[in-house]
């Protein structure tokens, strides 16, 4: 058995197509996925009623409609992480601190769980593939921050990751900035890369010689599928302050912030980390949504995105 320190409950959903993946699933091996949510509950990704907002991410539906379009060759297998419930101490929340930025106590045992607990329970127990070109990692919000930390950390172990309105903080931006510099890097000397901010610029002019190799090194992020998205205001499309849509909902609540300032707010952290990409001549697929709110209901209006980046017959960029 493999300890939840960390979480309340790891929810396994085996996805089967019914009678069109029979054959799949009698001769093939899956690709698995893990989701790294900043939200209260793991049905998060699949199942309206039982969200806090009162709606999910709808995956599964997403994942049929893709294979059945034949877009997808094999639907992966979802694992779904759902974020620790209660407070460290007051005015701090537990699922804030385990994604919390890069250099935080909380948030290294959080990776380390999934990546050395969860990954390899999963490994025995299911006919995956093997390879970081197989395993991928998707969260939001917070849960976005918290997936790129993965591959950052892990990368002998995730090869993709998909960030929608992530939350980046200053420490991820930096180790963003010091792996496409140094081609990959012991995350435990990120502060001792970064010591001298103008020589790591320098550095970065000097990568585009290099890429094919750095494509080949599993630590570096030139060698992963990194997808980024966000909602938010842009030139004429502003986020509505209310969004009656939001509150006609899977359950008794009707409530569904649509947080309609924080994808905007969140837009220069993430320009901070594409910067970082960009001057590295790291590969990566960006997609802004104008008008798009922070929620759950926006983010399952635009999954197919994330899926078809990671696992797509033709994956993008």
């Amino acid at each position: 058995m493999i300890s939840l320190s960390l979480s309340a409950l790891i929810f396994l959903c085996y996805i089967v197509m019914m009678v069109k993946m029979v054959s799949v699933i009698r001769s093939g091996m899956f690709p698995p996925i893990l989701c790294d949510q900043i939200n209260d509950n793991a049905s998060l990704a699949y199942e309206d009623s039982s969200s806090w907002t009162g709606s999910s991410w709808r995956m599964i539906g997403a994942l049929t409609r893709l294979y059945e379009r034949d877009m997808i060759e094999i639907p992966p297998i979802v694992v779904m992480i759902p974020s620790a419930d209660g407070d460290i101490m007051p005015g701090l929340r537990r699922r804030h601190a385990e994604y919390g930025d890069m250099t935080l106590p909380f948030s290294q045992a959080h990776g380390e769980f999934v990546a050395e607990k969860l990954h390899p329970y999963v490994k025995n127990r299911f006919r995956v593939k093997d390879g970081p070109e197989n395993v991928s990692a998707i969260g939001s919000s917070l849960g976005g921050q918290a997936s790129l930390q993965l591959v950052l950390r892990y990368p002998e172990t995730f090869g993709g990751v998909a960030c929608m309105s992530p939350c980046f903080q200053v420490g991820t931006i930096a180790s963003v900035m010091a792996n496409v510099v140094n081609g990959g890097f012991d995350t435990n000397s990120t502060g001792e890369n970064l010591r001298d901010l103008s020589v790591i610029l320098s550095k970065a002019s000097n990568l585009y010689s290099s890429k094919e190799k750095l494509r080949n090194n599993h630590k570096s992020l030139h060698s992963k599928t990194i997808y980024i998205d966000n909602g938010g205001d842009r030139d004429e499309s502003k986020v509505p302050f209310f969004d009656v849509m939001d509150h006609f909902t899977m359950n008794d609540k009707w409530w569904n912030p649509g947080y309609f300032w924080l994808d905007t707010q969140l837009q220069p952290t993430i320009d901070a980390v594409r910067w970082a990409l960009d001057r590295g001549g790291v590969e990566y697929w960006y997609e802004k949504f104008p008008g798009a709110r922070h929620n759950e209901r926006a983010w399952a209006q635009r999954i197919h995105s994330p899926l078809l980046t990671l696992y797509g017959k033709t994956r993008q960029p």
